[in-house]
C-alpha cells in the first residue's frame, strides 16, 4: 500500500458551507448527525442483522448509476470483534487493493477527533480502474462508540485510469468536512426525529 498523508491539517480547517444541512438518524445506541451537502438527499436504508446503512446521493442519480455516495453504516455489537479503528479501515483498503492491485492508492490519514467516539481514524482509497470502465475514491472514517462501530464516507467514481489514482487534494479536502463533521450522540428517550439534542 502507499500512504501518503494529503488531507488531514487543511481539512480540519475548513469551514461549513453555509447551504449545506445536517443529517440526523437513530442507528442503534447512537444518535448520529453530520453536515449534508446541497444536491444530496437519501436513496436507501437499510437495517438488518445488526448492520445499519444508510446512503445519499446526488439528486436524479440512482443506487446503480451514480458518480459520488455519501453512505453511514453502522455494526451493532462488534466493536471489540472488530479491533481498532485502523484496523477496520485496513481492511477496508485491502478490499480496494484487491478489486485493483495494479492502480490502488491509500492514505493514512491518522486517527480523528469524532464527538461521541471513543477512537476514530481517518483513510483515503482509490481505484484507477474499479472495473467497468470507472474509478473509484473514497475517503472513510470508522469510528468506535460505546459497543458499536460507525464509518462515514464519501465515494467518488470517474474515468478509469491505468495507473495509481491519487486524488485532487483540494476537492477531497472539501469532502471531508463533511467525513470530519460525523457526531455521535446518546438516544435520548421521547425525543424524536430530527433529534435537536444532537444538532447543538
Amino acid at each position: 500500500m502507499r500512504w501518503v498523508g494529503f488531507l488531514m491539517a487543511a481539512t480540519l480547517a475548513l469551514p461549513v458551507a453555509a447551504e449545506e444541512m445536517t443529517a440526523t438518524t437513530q442507528a442503534y445506541g447512537r444518535i448520529v448527525s453530520f453536515p449534508l451537502p446541497a444536491g444530496f438527499a437519501a436513496a436507501t436504508e437499510r437495517k438488518a442483522n445488526g448492520t445499519y446503512i444508510l446512503e445519499f446521493l446526488p439528486e436524479g442519480e440512482t443506487v446503480d448509476d451514480w458518480s459520488q455516495m455519501i453512505t453511514l453504516s453502522a455494526a451493532r455489537g462488534m466493536a471489540q470483534e472488530m479491533g481498532t479503528p485502523l484496523e477496520m479501515g485496513l481492511r477496508i483498503g485491502d478490499g480496494f487493493q484487491a478489486a485493483c492491485p495494479t492502480t490502488f492508492w491509500g492514505s493514512d490519514e491518522g486517527v480523528q477527533p469524532v464527538d461521541g467516539a471513543e477512537a476514530a481514524h481517518l483513510l483515503a482509497f482509490s481505484c484507477g480502474d474499479a472495473g467497468s470502465g470507472q474509478s473509484e475514491t473514497a475517503l472513510i472514517l470508522v469510528a468506535l462508540s460505546g459497543e458499536d462501530v460507525f464509518t462515514l464516507q464519501w465515494a467518488a467514481r470517474g474515468p478509469a485510469v491505468d495507473e495509481p489514482l491519487q486524488p485532487e487534494p483540494g476537492l477531497w479536502q472539501v469532502r471531508g468536512v463533511t467525513v470530519l463533521g460525523l457526531r455521535l450522540c446518546p438516544v435520548r428517550e421521547g425525543e424524536a426525529p430530527p433529534y435537536p439534542s444532537c444538532l447543538d
